[in-house]
């Protein structure tokens, strides 16, 4: 099994009243692990068909539901705006794309004649 000898701090979403009648959200440290231990718990109660986790390059976890596996197929739904999300974040962190107001013809230059639509 994968291991990461590092411990996380991750914010209790489950607030607490403070000693002054507040709500606060406290932090906890909690193993790698035990946060995806409990990801994959949450994506089982969401009826997920898998769970997968990649870290630096290497697929470190790979779960399926019942009757689901690797050769699956389904129907990702808005699955993708969130995969381009972070792939949008990580392009732009690395310097590969200046910022998400750019003109997608500035990168794709197939779609550079393409109306601008906002």
């Amino acid at each position: 099994m994968w291991r990461l000898n590092h411990t996380i701090q991750v914010q209790d979403p489950r607030p607490r009243a403070s000693s002054s009648g507040a709500e606060e959200r406290l932090l906890r440290t909690t193993t790698a692990e035990e946060t995806v231990a409990s990801a994959i718990d949450y994506a089982e109660q969401q009826d997920s068909y898998a769970f997968l986790v990649y870290h630096q390059g290497k697929l470190v976890v790979e779960r399926y539901s019942a009757g689901h596996g690797p050769e699956s197929r389904f129907d990702s739904s808005s699955m993708h705006k969130s995969v381009l999300g972070l792939l949008l974040g990580a392009a732009i962190e690395d310097g590969h794309i200046d910022s998400l107001d750019d003109p997608i013809g500035d990168y794709l230059p197939a779609w550079s004649d393409l109306p601008v639509v906002r």
